[in-house]
């Protein structure tokens, strides 16, 4: 049901993002399937030691260092036949990859233990040497890995933001995968929140400071409005060159999933795109 409701209220923004409704469709599938496939990894977190997560995060470092995430061949390989068969239904032209991928996988030629843990390590050479043995692209291999690690990451952050209070960390990287991220909203009472567009945390942080360096100098960032009703807004460190975009709660409510933030404001990644060029 709450899957239904996300393509629900998505279709409901389609009319604000400049992609084709059927491209659409197909990534709220796969976020919608992401969410049924969260449940295979719920319990897994429940026991953590949230002191050596604290300690961890005192020296401003991601707390998924302080996690044994417990990389599971048979969990991470039946994730990816799930989302594999998804996108074989949607995209006809990667089927003969993705059949190729999942067939590895199934006579222990693949495996996602292994993928994973060099994609959590920043190297992607193991990845692509696999996707040169197997003759498939390496960006199918990379993306459908990344999807399949991102629900585990996912059920990682729903579980620690409630075991953990992240409202010390102040800095831009996300406490719990440690990834960057482009996404602040401001809630209906006019606080700003980073959200993580990988593992879907959140937490606050003052608003109109960059994110990426920390440039807090108003005089060198630029706002861009997007919208005449001030629903959205692109801001560009002038510092680091890197921007970030602001969905306003006070102005849209919270009718849409913040999950589709991102989705929503891909408007915005178009313009600061064509300012950087």
């Amino acid at each position: 049901m709450e899957e239904n409701i996300l393509i629900a209220k998505a279709r409901e923004i389609y009319k604000d993002i400049p992609i084709d409704p059927s491209s659409l469709e197909t990534y709220v599938k796969l976020m919608a399937l992401q969410e049924t496939l969260q449940r295979r990894f719920y319990g897994k977190y429940t026991e953590l030691d949230t002191e050596k997560i604290k300690e961890v995060l005192s020296q401003n470092k991601p707390a998924f260092l302080a996690v044994d995430l417990g990389l599971d061949e048979t969990e991470l390989g039946e994730t990816l036949k799930s989302i594999s068969s998804l996108l074989k239904s949607e995209l006809p032209d990667a089927s003969k990859s993705l059949e190729i991928i999942e067939k590895a996988w199934e006579d222990k030629q693949l495996s996602m233990v292994e993928i994973g843990e060099s994609l959590l390590h920043g190297n992607t050479g193991i990845l692509h040497a696999k996707a040169d043995e197997l003759g498939v692209d390496h960006e199918i291999l990379e993306a459908v890995s990344a999807w399949v690690l991102q629900v585990l990451f996912q059920a990682l952050s729903k579980e620690l933001s409630q075991q953990v209070d992240f409202s010390s960390w102040s800095i831009g990287k996300c406490p719990v995968c440690g990834g960057y991220t482009r996404l602040e909203y401001l809630d209906e009472k006019g606080n700003a929140h980073l959200k993580c567009q990988f593992c879907g945390t959140e937490w606050g942080y003052p608003a109109g400071k960059c994110p990426y360096c920390g440039n807090d100098d108003k005089e060198k960032i630029t706002v861009v409005g997007m919208d005449k009703e001030k629903r959205f807004t692109l801001n560009i460190c002038n510092n680091c060159g890197m921007y970030w975009k602001v969905v306003d709660e006070q102005v849209v409510g919270q009718e849409i999933p913040r999950r589709l933030y991102d989705l929503w404001t891909f408007r915005l990644d178009i313009v600061a795109s064509g300012a950087k060029g």
